[in-house]
C-alpha cells in the first residue's frame, strides 16, 4: 500500500514537474529576467500568505490520522465516543478557524499592498502597482482555496492517496495550462498572476467531485472558544514550523532583491524554480510518511518497527539525494543550454543549488517524522540555526567576492547542517544508534560537496 501510494503521488508531481520545467524558460524568454523577478514576489507572498493557515492544515491532518479512541502524539487520550462524530467536529472546529482568518487576511491586505513594495521588495516606482497588484492575488488565492485545503487534507489524512493523486494532476493541468496562455498573451506579470489565481474558481468544485468532500455535517462550520483554544495549541507549533520552512525559502529572495536587484532575484529564481523540481520526490514521500508515522507511532509494536524502518529510509535517502544531485550538477548545464538558459549565471547557480536543494530534500523524512510525533518545535528550533546559518553565510561569501553565487553557498551550508542535525534529533527520539547513519551521511556529504566546489569552476 506505501509503495502503491508514494508512486500515485509520485506519478502525479513528475506530470506537474516537467510543465514547471518547461514554464520557467518560456516565462523568462516572455517576461524577461526582470519580468520573471517581479513574478517570483507572487510566489514568495503566497508562501508567506499562506502562514495565516497558523498549522491548522497539518494539524488537522494529523488529528485526523489519529485513532479518536486511543492515544495520538500530543493527545494521549481522547474524550469522544464517537470516531466519526469526533473527526467531524474537528473538521468544523478549523474551517471555522479558516474562516475567521481569511477574514482578518483580507483586512490586512489593505496594508500588505504598501508593505511588500516598499519594505519587504522595494522596487522602482515603475513597477510598485504591479507588485500591489501581486500581492492582492497572492492573498486571494489562499482565501479562495482554503476549502481545497480542508478537502486535501482530509483525504490525505485517510490515505486515500488515489483520489487527492488524481485532484493533483487535474489541478495542476489546469493551473499549468493557465501559466502558459498567460505568459504567451501577456508580457505583464500580475496577468499571469492573476490567471494562475483564476484556476482556484476550478478548483473547489473539481476538489468536491474527486476527493470526495468532506463528510456529512462538516461544512457548517464551528464557532466555539473552548474547541478553537484546544485546536490553536496543536496547531500554533505546527505553524512556527511552517514559518521557519516558509522563510528559508522565502528570504534568500528577498535577499536577492536588496542587494542585486530585481533583474539578479529573476535569474536566481528561473533557476531555483528549475532545481526545486527535486523536491517532487520528497514532498511526495513526506506527504505519505506523515499520516504514516502517526499511526505507528501510537502503539507499541509500530513504534518498535518504525526503530528499524527509520534509520533504513534515512540511510537509503542520503544516498539516492546524494547520485541524483551528483548527476543532475553533470547534466544540468547541457540541458540549461538546451533551453535556451545556458548563460553562465544560470548554470553555475543550477549546479550549487541542486546540491543545497538535495540536503533540503532529503531532510524531508525527519522533518514530517517530528511533526507526527507531536515535535514541531523541535523540527522548528533546527529549522531556524539553519536559517541563521544562511545569513551569516551569505554576508560573509558576499563580503569576499562572491557575488549573487552567495546565496547558492549560503544555501549549501545551512541545508547540510540541517540535514545532518533533524536525521540524529530524530534517532534520538526514537532511541536509535546514530552512528551507522551519522557515517553514511558524512560519506555522501564530503563527495557531494567536493563534487560541487569542483563542478562550480569548471
Amino acid at each position: 500500500m506505501f509503495l502503491k501510494n508514494v508512486s500515485a503521488v509520485w506519478a502525479v508531481n513528475f506530470v506537474n514537474g516537467a510543465l514547471g520545467i518547461a514554464f520557467v524558460p518560456i516565462a523568462v524568454h516572455r517576461l524577461g529576467a526582470a519580468g520573471y523577478g517581479l513574478l517570483s514576489i507572487y510566489t514568495v507572498v503566497a508562501g508567506y500568505v499562506a502562514l495565516t493557515d497558523l498549522g491548522i492544515g497539518p494539524n488537522l491532518q494529523r488529528l485526523l490520522a489519529g485513532r479518536p479512541d486511543g492515544p495520538t502524539p500530543g493527545r494521549p487520550e481522547s474524550v469522544f465516543g464517537d470516531s466519526e462524530a469526533w473527526r467531524r467536529q474537528q473538521i468544523q472546529t478549523a474551517w471555522g478557524l479558516y474562516l475567521l482568518l481569511s477574514v482578518g487576511l483580507l483586512v490586512v491586505l489593505l496594508v500588505l499592498i504598501h508593505i511588500v513594495p516598499m519594505y519587504l521588495f522595494p522596487v522602482g516606482a515603475g513597477s510598485r502597482r504591479a507588485v500591489q497588484w501581486l500581492t492582492l492575488f497572492a492573498v486571494i488565492d489562499f482565501v479562495l482555496g482554503v476549502p481545497v485545503l480542508l478537502m486535501q487534507n482530509t483525504c490525505a489524512a485517510a490515505e486515500r492517496f488515489g483520489r487527492y493523486s488524481r485532484f493533483t494532476l487535474a489541478s495542476g493541468l489546469i493551473r499549468y495550462s493557465l501559466m502558459f496562455a498567460g505568459v504567451l498573451l501577456t508580457t505583464r506579470p500580475e496577468l499571469v498572476a492573476a490567471a494562475i489565481t483564476a484556476r482556484r474558481l476550478v478548483d473547489i468544485p473539481l476538489a468536491l467531485r474527486v476527493t470526495g468532500g468532506l463528510p456529512a455535517g462538516a461544512w457548517r462550520p464551528r464557532f466555539a472558544r473552548e474547541p478553537f483554544l484546544r485546536f490553536l495549541a496543536g496547531s500554533s507549533a505546527m505553524s512556527a514550523a511552517q514559518l521557519v520552512q516558509v522563510s528559508i525559502i522565502a528570504v534568500p529572495a528577498v535577499l536577492v532583491n536588496a542587494y542585486f536587484g530585481i533583474r539578479s532575484l529573476g535569474v536566481y529564481r528561473a533557476t531555483f524554480d528549475l532545481v526545486n523540481r527535486i523536491w517532487f520526490f520528497s514532498n511526495t514521500i513526506g506527504l505519505v510518511l506523515f499520516p504514516k508515522f502517526v499511526r505507528m507511532l501510537a502503539g507499541t509494536r509500530e513504534r518498535l518497527a518504525l526503530q528499524g524502518l527509520l534509520p533504513r529510509l534515512l540511510a537509503l535517502s542520503w544516498i539516492a539525494y546524494g547520485v541524483l544531485a551528483i548527476a543532475g550538477a553533470l547534466l544540468g548545464p547541457t540541458v540549461l543550454g538546451a533551453i535556451g538558459l545556458g548563460a553562465a549565471e544560470y548554470t553555475t547557480l543550477f549546479v550549487i543549488l541542486i546540491g543545497a536543494l538535495s540536503f533540503n530534500a532529503h531532510g524531508t523524512t525527519a522533518y514530517a517524522f517530528q511533526l507526527a510525533a507531536g515535535r514541531p518545535l523541535r523540527a522548528a528550533t533546527l529549522g531556524l540555526v539553519s536559517l541563521t546559518l544562511l545569513f551569516v553565510t551569505f554576508f560573509v561569501a558576499r563580503a569576499a567576492g562572491a557575488g549573487l553565487l552567495a546565496i547558492a553557498w549560503a544555501w549549501v551550508v545551512s541545508q547540510l547542517v540541517y540535514a545532518f542535525a533533524i536525521d540524529l534529533t530524530a534517532l534520538r527520539q526514537l532511541e536509535v544508534p546514530v552512528r551507522p547513519l551519522r557515517d553514511t551521511g558524512l560519506r555522501v556529504a564530503v563527495v557531494l560537496a567536493v563534487a560541487l566546489v569542483v563542478l562550480a569552476r569548471a
